[in-house]
């Protein structure tokens, strides 16, 4: 009895083990926040935005970083750091990506954060942020944001800090306007975020999971959320016409009955 006891005790303690390995990873995405200019359109969960041909504006992109903890427990969770690149595909947008903007107040501590190197990483001709390429220079990151004491707990008042239910937790810790310099019709451009990558095996992040401090490197941090920009072409004065033709025929219809 106690030997099957001990077996039974054993095999929750490992599946405990391997649950807790599961959820330590940090999870790093993008959305879009703000659109401005006519003719650009967000979704209401950010992940995507739809551009009319030919528009001009700015895209405002907030850079999350999220992890799940294990006990269900936020009071003795928080977000540390997180080290990245922001990619934008070779789609049939194009834009001018600025240095990323660091939230300001509250209990964010920026000593060592830097707004990262605009380029292009994945040589597409788009610019990118940050740096990705083996051995890069630390001067080319983007964010590696290090909160005022240990680590920013979700729990209080912190800016761009939400719990997303009971064991994740979820951080904006940056912004990125996105300037449009052209846009016309054909495949989509996504913007996604990439952690860092300076070496294999290389920190590009952590946070805090039961009082633990868990470090994350370039094998167990994820690629969370990206967001796609869709353009959609611009009506033709002909079917503009038509349009018309069409609404004052039925405006005649109605009068008649």
């Amino acid at each position: 009895m106690k030997q099957k006891l001990f077996i039974a005790t054993l095999i929750l303690a490992c599946l405990s083990l391997m649950a807790y390995t599961a959820q330590a990873n940090l999870i790093l995405g993008v959305r879009a926040n703000a659109v401005a200019g006519t003719g650009i359109v967000k979704s209401s969960d950010g992940l995507g935005v739809t551009i009319t041909q030919g528009s001009t504006g700015t895209i405002t992109f907030g850079l999350y970083a999220s992890f799940t903890n294990a006990d269900g427990n936020h009071t003795n969770d928080g977000f540390q750091a997180a080290a990245l690149a922001l990619i934008a595909s070779n789609g049939s947008t194009h834009g001018a990506m600025a240095q990323a903007n660091l939230l300001v107040g509250y209990n964010w501590n920026y000593t060592g954060s830097q707004k990262g190197k605009v380029q292009d990483i994945n040589a597409d001709t788009y610019m990118d942020l940050g740096g990705l390429t083996t051995g890069v220079a630390n001067t080319e990151k983007l964010n590696e944001i290090k909160p005022f004491s240990t680590y920013i707990n979700p729990d209080t008042t912190i800016e761009g800090a939400r719990m997303l239910g009971a064991n994740e937790s979820e951080f904006l810790i940056g912004e990125v306007t996105y300037t449009l310099a052209s846009n016309a019709l054909g495949t989509d451009t996504v913007v996604s975020v990439s952690p860092w990558i300076r070496s294999t095996g290389a920190t590009v992040g952590g946070f805090v999971d039961e009082g633990v401090a868990v470090t994350q490197n370039t094998t167990n941090t994820q690629a969370g959320s990206s967001c796609a920009l869709h353009v959609v072409p611009v009506p033709e004065p002909a079917t503009l016409v038509l349009l018309g033709m069409a609404c004052v025929a039925l405006l005649a219809i109605r009068r008649r009955k």
